[in-house]
């Protein structure tokens, strides 16, 4: 199980993206490759939730809060342009026998 942030293909260069990357000296990764990377590791992701439009009235508050660090203008811009995105990925270890088999069953579906 993860919770991330992550970029859509709708991010931009100079987006909101970068904000949030040089607040958390990290680099918010793209959707895609969270899910290319477990395949590679055959992990299968039954479960993934969208909880983007959850963070954005935390968001809000943090904004408003005398905790707020700057950072929060660019997830709510994030969130409402579609260019961050945040998930909670559960994945399971499939054997790579199990894997041919279900892509075979998919197939004849």
């Amino acid at each position: 199980m993860s919770a991330t942030r992550c970029s859509t293909d709708a991010a931009v260069c100079g987006s909101e993206i970068d904000s949030t990357d040089r607040h958390y000296v990290c680099r918010a990764h793209p959707r895609p490759a969270y899910f290319d990377m477990l395949a590679k590791r055959h992990l299968v992701p039954p479960l993934v939730w969208g909880l983007t439009a959850d963070a954005v009235p935390d968001w809000q508050v943090r904004f408003r809060s005398a905790h707020a660090a700057g950072v929060e203008d660019a997830f709510l811009s994030g969130h409402s342009s579609n260019q961050l995105n945040y998930l909670v990925i559960a994945a399971e270890y499939i054997l790579e026998a199990e894997a041919v088999s279900r892509s075979a069953d998919r197939a004849k579906a």
